[in-house]
């Protein structure tokens, strides 16, 4: 887990590789990222990365999106920057000081605020439990992310994370 603490807000950055159980090869990066201000609207949005990219090179992806939306958010800019330029920081880390972790995986992130931001960062804490429960219906999710294939998934998530919304409520 990766936390900056700001002047205007905190911001957590939760990801979790997801390897092949037989090869322990990376598959997915699944990663929570969020703002804690109480001054933000709140808002939520997927980042699916189809192509295998490393850690390192996911991370600044990720930023760059960041950054594009919060063109788009006039209310939350200044925060979604701070995201991003935490994202940017945590991809030179990982290519830098933690280089066993830069291996390629495709990528899937949630970019959230308020309530789903704590549900995000709780269902991440408990997911190991959540991907022996859930990896037979989430596993095209992670081969081919899209509506089709993850809808499932996130529904096995959610019956499974019940806990999650009574942490957070």
């Amino acid at each position: 887990m990766y936390k900056a603490i700001h002047r205007a807000s905190n911001v957590s950055i939760v990801t979790i590789i997801v390897t092949d159980q037989k090869t322990n090869k990376y598959r997915q990066f699944l990663t929570v990222a969020n703002i804690g201000s109480g001054k933000t609207t709140p808002v939520a949005n997927v980042v699916f990365i189809s192509n295998k990219t490393t850690l390192s090179e996911y991370y600044k992806i990720l930023a760059k999106t960041i950054n594009r939306m919060a063109i788009n958010d006039r209310n939350n800019s200044r925060s979604w920057h701070l995201i991003a330029k935490d994202l940017m920081h945590l991809s030179i880390i990982v290519k830098k000081e933690l280089p066993q972790y830069n291996k390629s995986a495709k990528g899937l992130a949630i970019v959230i605020d308020g309530f789903w931001s704590c549900f995000a960062n709780c269902l991440l804490l408990h997911a190991p439990s959540l991907i022996k429960e859930c990896w037979d219906v989430c596993a095209p999710c992670i081969t081919f992310p899209n509506e089709i294939t993850c809808i499932p998934c996130m529904i096995c998530v959610g019956v499974q994370a019940v806990e999650c919304i009574y942490e957070c409520y």
